[in-house]
């Protein structure tokens, strides 16, 4: 396999931020006021339904390249080789290509398995004896706009069908007032000259009365997920499940909060908004005994590379070596799974590629991933794909 560099990951889209989510369909449910995934067709083969061990899915959507090597991905090799380049690389490539940077963020190891995690997740640190870490997973998109759609559809087509959307077809919800599927994007929206509050991509309302209103959960329950938009977003996830929804993909905001391109310490802000959320939610399901019911998936759409950016002190994408997490029903908890080599720069033990992910998924919800199939008529099958049987419980 040919060195991670910057030109060897062929990248031509230059759409906005703005066009591409309309396209991955996040932000056009925010400007439409639908329901994403709600009037998806029935897949055209009806998937064989297995014995399930979960009943539902949320997908935590960390939009943008988390870099995997400043998260949950310790690589101290980089603390010995910082500022040199890429070993082996050409003299050419490295006139165009930045040093090796160490992290800047201290690491410390949580729950059984001892995981390393940076000092930004210290919430999700200590749920780390519900969690599975998958350190090497890999795409094949280094671009946003296809890498979203790849983890979110298991697709990189533009017509691809929402992986929300299809579990939600194939399996009966057994609740009327409500989608199988749900997408949510909170974003800052001014409510008062001293408050701030949140907006979904759906007035939720006109199907299940005041299903996100706070004042319905104790005091205890709201200062667990903290204050902001992400906080009320994971909330609102939690009461959708628990009333009967099969999926709920949460991305964390508008545009890509972790592109780290010119500053990778900008991912301080980004892990603020949602570390105590997204920890709360995983205790949140526990204490309602839905976690034994759901599984959560936890993603950015790539990672990012060990060296810098010629431009500053960022981080480029890195599709070929990242990490991911679960938790939930039929995960072995407290675990860890994979690795990248020394540098992060590729998966090298057990490499999973993210469809493996998704159909490790399916498995869990009694569908049989071989003969799930989409809504489109047109594309042709993904490639296979197999379920990590080795992170299961």
């Amino acid at each position: 396999m040919p060195l991670l560099t910057p030109q060897s990951i062929p990248c031509r889209e230059t759409l906005s931020r703005r066009e591409a989510l309309k396209r991955i369909g996040g932000f056009t449910a925010l400007l439409s006021g639908q329901i994403a995934g709600a009037a998806v067709a029935r897949p055209l083969v009806k998937p064989h339904v297995l014995r399930p061990r979960a009943k539902r899915l949320i997908l935590l959507v960390m939009n943008g390249g988390l870099s995997q090597i400043d998260s949950f991905d310790y690589k101290p090799a980089l603390a010995r080789y910082h500022g040199t380049p890429i070993p082996g690389l050409s003299p050419a490539r490295r006139y165009t290509t930045g040093p090796l940077m160490q992290s800047p963020f201290a690491f410390r190891r949580y729950g059984p398995s001892g995981v390393a995690i940076s000092e930004l997740f210290p919430e999700i640190g200590s749920c780390a004896g519900e969690i599975c870490f998958v350190h090497s997973v890999y795409t094949e998109s280094a671009c946003h706009e296809s890498a979203l759609r790849l983890l979110t559809s298991g697709s990189t087509a533009s017509d691809a069908s929402p992986l929300g959307a299809s579990i939600a077809a194939a399996l009966d919800t057994g609740n009327t007032n409500l989608p199988g599927f749900i997408r949510l994007c909170p974003q800052p929206s001014a409510m008062a000259a001293s408050e701030t509050t949140h907006r979904f991509p759906i007035d939720i309302a006109e199907f299940a009365g005041h299903i996100f209103d706070p004042r319905r959960e104790s005091s205890a329950t709201i200062r667990l997920y903290g204050e902001g938009p992400q906080a009320r977003a994971c909330l609102a996830a939690a009461q959708l499940i628990e009333r009967g929804v099969r999926v709920v993909e949460l991305h964390q905001s508008t545009g890509h909060p972790w592109d780290a391109h010119h500053e990778i310490r900008s991912h301080r802000r980004a892990a603020r908004e949602i570390d105590l959320p997204f920890a709360a939610l995983v205790r949140d399901l526990k204490s309602r005994g839905l976690l034994d019911e759901t599984v959560i998936l936890c993603a950015s759409e790539f990672g990012r590379t060990p060296t810098a950016e010629l431009s500053g002190s960022g981080r480029d994408h890195n599709p070929r070596g990242f990490t991911i997490w679960l938790a939930g029903s039929g995960i072995r908890d407290g675990s860890a799974y994979g690795a990248t080599d020394e540098l992060g720069l590729r998966a090298v033990e057990n490499p999973v590629h993210l469809r493996d992910i998704h159909a490790t998924i399916l498995h869990l919800l009694g569908i049989d991933p071989a003969r799930h199939t989409g809504s489109s008529p047109l594309k042709p099958a993904a490639p296979p794909s197999r379920v990590i049987h080795e992170i299961l419980a």
